[in-house]
């Protein structure tokens, strides 16, 4: 008896597995190669959440620097 009530317990403190693929803490992995070898790769996991903040991230730093070119192409000496 003692032994279903920790059990019942045991499963209770694990957290659910998510299985909609558009939920923010549903967990992605995915490969990225890895610089200077031809076959090796990294395998990266996060949530779609870290995987948003990651591209919206890579984006904005993308832009600034596009914006800063720019801005160094317009100006005269």
């Amino acid at each position: 008896m003692a032994a279903d009530t920790d059990n019942a317990t045991e499963q209770s403190k694990k957290p659910k597995k998510i299985k909609d693929r558009r939920h923010p803490d549903y967990v992605r992995c995915r490969s990225e190669p890895l610089i200077g070898s031809l076959t090796r790769k990294k395998r990266v996991c996060k949530t779609n959440a870290e995987w948003a903040e990651f591209t919206r991230k890579g984006s904005r730093e993308s832009r600034e620097f596009i914006d800063d070119m720019q801005a160094g192409q317009n100006s005269t000496p």
